[in-house]
């Protein structure tokens, strides 16, 4: 991998170690424009995706490590931060990679926009150590828009 502005070179030290690299690409797709941050606690940003993405204008970043997987969250617009990793097997052979919570490769996640307007994330997580998070924002159904209401009804 050649040197990106500063980011760490991830050619491997030791002929045969390429398996510990770990490369994570996020993808956000959304009908309008919103803010997006991704904060790492593991990797390093390889071409991050800019703070705000334009509607219907699909948006990539790649994050990388060579030690410990790509660890962190997604925040978009108001959404409580959306937590991923990207690792090794564990043991048994078990991806210990996820989005949302552990065990999940799919997940979907609920906002407000205000009392009358609910909005949804649809994730993915694809692939192993060369991994693809795809985040689909779009107007939530009838019945995540009850679930999404209840759920401000109980923390008014």
């Amino acid at each position: 991998f050649p040197d990106h502005a500063g980011v760490m070179d991830l050619r491997p030290a030791v002929e045969g170690a390429a398996s510990a690299i770990f490369r994570l690409r996020v993808r956000i797709e959304s009908p309008w424009e919103c803010n997006v941050e991704v904060r790492l606690t593991s990797g390093k940003e390889c071409g991050p995706i800019p703070g705000v993405v334009a509607a219907g204008a699909p948006t990539e970043g790649i994050y990388v490590s060579n030690a410990g997987g790509v660890v962190g969250t997604v925040k978009i617009s108001d959404m409580e931060p959306i937590p991923f990793t990207v690792a090794a097997p564990g043991p048994g052979g078990r991806s210990q990679s996820f989005v949302g919570e552990k065990g999940k490769q799919k997940s979907v996640f609920l906002c407000s926009r205000d009392e009358d307007d609910c909005w949804a994330c649809d994730t993915v997580l694809t692939g192993s150590q060369k991994a693809v998070l795809t985040l689909t924002l779009r107007n939530a159904t009838a019945v995540e828009g009850k679930r999404c209401a209840a759920r401000e009804a109980l923390a008014a």
